[in-house]
């Protein structure tokens, strides 16, 4: 009978991994009724958010709704790691490699530097911001024109170029054997990534403060504070993954931080109400964010459907101004359809 073959000790690293895996997986089974009775307060937290927002009349204690709680969990968990890996993303290049000794700028956060990490950080943020909102200013001003990329191009590179230049100046001088190919690499990627994560925050922003951007003015230092929060979150979330790598066990203070951050966005009632509704929302609609229903008196106008339980449909028209509601019964519904596309306007 062979024996085994020992596991490379190049496997070391991924042993380890599995190891803590198995440790946390046990932690969790050994605090089981605290986690659940955690998971079920989060959840009606965000429920009575949801409701209190939407002014839907959707009893907490019904049947329906207390069984849909482990899957609105488990919907928030899911949006929140995609909304959280969003943000993440551009800040790869803080844990590429730099030289063969592995030194990374997210090191830099737990010594001296950490405040010219930030303060880098930021600035190249705004060089991206300010090509953003020139971006915006520019299109609506002018107009979409075939030649309009001609200006907005050169603009794009100095406001990318920029970025990698604030990076660059972070970059230690004494690196032994520097890998600076693949470093300014996913430098631009980065940049490249974080434009897109700020044309979806000032998306989100702009639809939040509404008529406050319609003018320069008033637009600009609302970017300015939506870029220095991005930031903020963006550094202390390097830096936690940073404090966590060095822990012998990262999956114990990871679910701990994970559920303290959830209990934090469960506070501010537009944010849990976003979250929270998703998994009724996706759920009582099929995934259609506007559908109409026809029922037996007929179809119904453009809807959005907030949630259904109890057979009930609690449906809201899409051209409503106030939080105006409407209960239909599912058994009136005769089937779904798509809401009809707005017809191109005639020149």
């Amino acid at each position: 009978m062979s024996q085994l073959e020992p596991i490379p000790e190049g496997n070391s690293s991924l042993r380890e991994y599995a190891r803590q895996l198995s440790d946390g997986l046990l932690w969790i089974n050994d605090r089981a009724w605290p986690l659940g009775g955690c998971l079920l307060f989060l959840s009606g937290l965000y429920l009575h958010q949801y409701i209190q927002v939407e002014k839907i009349p959707l009893s907490i204690t019904s049947g329906a709704v207390i069984t849909a709680l482990p899957i609105m969990f488990a919907m928030m968990i899911f949006v929140i790691v995609v909304l959280s890996t969003n943000i993440l993303l551009p800040t790869m290049v803080l844990f590429q490699r730099l030289d063969a000794k592995g030194r990374r700028l997210a090191d830099q956060l737990e010594g001296k530097s950490r405040g010219a990490v930030s303060l880098a950080w930021l600035a190249g943020s705004l060089a991206l911001a300010l090509f953003l909102a020139f971006s915006g200013y520019f299109v609506i001003q002018i107009g979409p024109m075939d030649w309009y990329w001609l200006v907005l191009l050169p603009v794009g590179l100095i406001a990318v170029a920029t970025f990698v230049g604030f990076i660059h100046w972070l970059v230690p001088t004494d690196l032994d054997k520097p890998e600076r190919g693949e470093f300014y690499t996913i430098a631009l990627c980065s940049a490249g990534l974080q434009l897109l994560v700020l044309l979806q925050v000032t998306a989100v922003v702009e639809t939040l403060v509404g008529e406050l951007a319609g003018s320069a003015s008033t637009f600009l230092p609302i970017m300015a504070l939506e870029v220095l929060v991005l930031v903020i979150v963006q550094v202390l979330m390097v830096a936690m993954m940073v404090h966590f790598h060095r822990q012998k066990n990262v999956f114990r203070p990871l679910m701990v931080s994970f559920t303290l951050l959830l209990m934090v966005v469960g506070l501010f009632p537009e944010a849990a109400a976003k979250i929270g509704g998703y998994a009724l929302q996706v759920s009582g609609s099929g995934g259609r964010t506007c559908i109409v229903l026809n029922t037996e008196q007929g179809p119904t106008e453009s809807m959005k459907i907030l949630a259904e339980a109890d057979g009930i449909y609690y449906a809201r028209p899409i051209t409503a101004t106030t939080k105006e509601l409407q209960l239909i019964r599912r058994d009136t519904v005769k089937g779904f359809d798509e809401c009809a596309k707005p017809k191109p306007a005639q020149p």
